[in-house]
C-alpha cells in the first residue's frame, strides 16, 4: 500500500480533435488499474468503453503513453477510450455530438480513484455562426471573431446531403474560415444529388472570397466521400481553388445509384459525362445493386474495371491550380481504391504538384471526418434496392484513419491556402 491516495487527472475542457490527456498517479509500481470512460446522453442512452493498465517504476498511468493489458481498444492510443465506447441502447453514433461530458472512474484492486469529468466540444469559445441560405446557398458559415481575418475552407459532405455543421466547427475552431456548403437534402436545394450544376459551387466561392472574415486570397476545399467528389469537380472549374482534400471519394465520375445513366454533376447544364461511352455501367450498377449480390465497391468495379479502364470518366484534375490530397482506406466497401487514388495517378502522369499526396489507411474503410467520438460499423440500405452499403474496415481501423487524417488535413490547408 502506498502512503499517498491515487489521483486522477483529465483536461478540465477540450475539443473533440485533442487527445483525452487521463492520467492516474499515486500509484504502487506495477499495480493493475482499471479504468472506465462513460457518456450519458439521456438515461436511455449511455456509452461506456474500458481499459486496464498497470502502473509504471513511477505509480503513474498515462493512457497517452501506455498500452492497456486488456479492453475495448488494443495498443498506445490518447483517443482509445473514446472512439471505443460502445452502447446497447443506440443503433448508430452520438445523437448530441456537440457537448460530450465524459466521466472517468477507475479502481485498483483495493482502492477506487477518485471520478474526474471532461467536458468536450465541437465547437471552440470565439467562434461564430451564420447560416447561409439568405446568400443563395444552403449551410453554415464558421469563423473565429476573436481573431485576424483566416483561411477560407469550403466544406462537402457526402450522400447524407445536408451540411456538415460540426466538421465545420471544429475546423474553424483551428482558424479557418469555414463554408459547410450543402448541395442537396437541404432548403430550396434537390432532395437527391441529381444533376447538380457546377456553377453552384463555383459561385459560393467567388461569394466566400468576398467577406470580411476570409483573409485568403484562394479557397481550401475539403471534401468527404461523394462530397470528395464535389470538391475535385469544383477544384477543375475553378482557379480560385488552392488546394483540395478528397476524402474517401472518387476521382472518377460514375452513375447515381438507380439513375443508370445520369452523372450527380452538370456544367452549363449539360452532364460532365455520358455513360453512352460505357453502355454496360449504369444497366450492371442498376441491376446488381438491385439484386444484394455485392458490395457498392465491388459492383462499380465490375462496371467500370478500374478508372484507367475508361479515360473519358476521369475527371480532369490537372487543371487544379494546386496541390491535391487524396485519403483512402484500403478496405473501403464503398469506393474502389483504383477510383479514389485516380486523381493523384492521373496528376503524375501529367506532371503533377510537388505536394500531392495520397494517403492510404490499411485498416481504414469508409470512415468519418470527425475524431474524438464513438466509432460505429453500421450498414444500411437505399430504398428498393437489396445491396447493402457498408464502410467496410475495422472499429479501430477506421477510428485512427479518423484522427490521424484529420490533422493531416489542417496541415495541409495551412501551409497551402493563404
Amino acid at each position: 500500500m502506498t502512503s499517498a491516495a491515487p489521483r486522477a487527472s483529465v483536461r478540465e475542457f477540450a475539443l473533440h480533435d485533442a487527445p483525452l490527456g487521463y492520467r492516474v498517479s499515486g500509484l504502487t509500481p506495477g499495480e493493475y488499474l482499471w479504468v472506465t470512460a462513460q457518456v450519458t446522453e439521456r438515461p436511455d442512452r449511455q456509452w461506456a468503453s474500458h481499459a486496464s493498465f498497470v502502473a509504471d517504476a513511477d505509480g503513474t498511468v498515462d493512457v497517452a503513453r501506455d498500452a492497456p493489458k486488456v479492453g475495448s481498444y488494443e495498443g498506445v492510443d490518447a483517443f482509445g477510450l473514446l472512439w471505443s465506447m460502445t452502447s446497447s441502447q443506440v443503433a448508430g453514433g452520438l445523437q448530441e455530438p456537440w457537448h460530450v461530458k465524459v466521466r472517468l472512474s477507475a479502481r485498483t484492486r483495493d482502492r477506487e480513484v477518485p471520478a474526474v469529468g471532461t467536458d468536450r466540444y465541437g465547437c471552440d469559445k470565439g467562434v461564430e455562426l451564420r447560416y447561409t441560405h439568405e446568400s443563395g446557398f444552403g449551410g453554415s458559415l464558421w469563423w473565429r471573431s476573436d481573431q485576424p481575418p483566416a483561411p477560407a475552407v469550403i466544406l462537402l459532405g457526402g450522400s447524407e446531403g445536408g451540411a456538415q455543421h460540426l466538421a465545420a466547427s471544429l475546423l474553424a475552431s483551428r482558424g479557418f474560415c469555414v463554408l459547410a456548403l450543402s448541395y442537396f437534402r437541404d432548403k430550396l436545394l434537390p432532395a437527391r444529388p441529381r444533376r447538380i450544376p457546377v456553377e453552384y459551387f463555383v459561385r459560393a466561392t467567388e461569394w466566400l472570397l468576398g467577406l470580411p472574415e476570409v483573409g485568403s486570397t484562394r479557397i481550401g476545399v475539403v471534401g468527404g466521400s461523394l462530397g470528395a467528389t464535389a470538391a475535385l469537380v469544383l477544384g477543375c472549374h475553378s482557379d480560385s481553388v488552392a488546394a483540395v482534400v478528397a476524402k474517401t471519394g472518387s476521382g472518377v465520375l460514375y452513375p447515381r445509384i438507380g439513375a443508370r445513366r445520369e452523372t450527380h454533376w452538370t456544367n452549363n447544364g449539360v452532364p460532365l459525362a455520358r455513360f453512352s461511352v460505357v453502355p454496360q455501367l449504369g444497366r450492371l450498377l442498376w441491376t446488381i445493386a438491385r439484386s444484394g449480390e455485392a458490395t457498392q465497391r465491388v459492383t462499380m468495379e465490375a462496371c467500370v474495371g478500374g478508372a484507367a479502364a475508361v479515360p473519358e470518366l476521369a475527371l480532369p484534375v490537372e487543371r487544379i491550380g494546386g496541390p491535391v490530397l487524396v485519403i483512402q482506406g484500403a478496405s473501403d466497401e464503398l469506393i474502389p481504391r483504383s477510383f479514389s487514388r485516380a486523381p493523384i495517378d492521373r496528376r503524375a502522369a501529367r506532371g503533377g504538384h510537388p505536394a500531392d499526396e495520397l494517403v492510404t489507411y490499411p485498416e481504414a474503410g469508409h470512415f468519418d471526418l470527425v475524431p474524438g467520438l464513438p466509432t460505429v460499423l453500421h450498414s444500411y440500405r437505399l430504398r428498393g434496392f437489396k445491396t447493402e452499403l457498408k464502410p467496410g474496415g475495422t472499429r479501430a481501423g477506421n477510428a485512427r484513419a479518423t484522427i490521424d487524417s484529420w490533422n493531416r488535413t489542417i496541415r495541409f490547408l495551412r501551409e497551402h491556402v493563404q
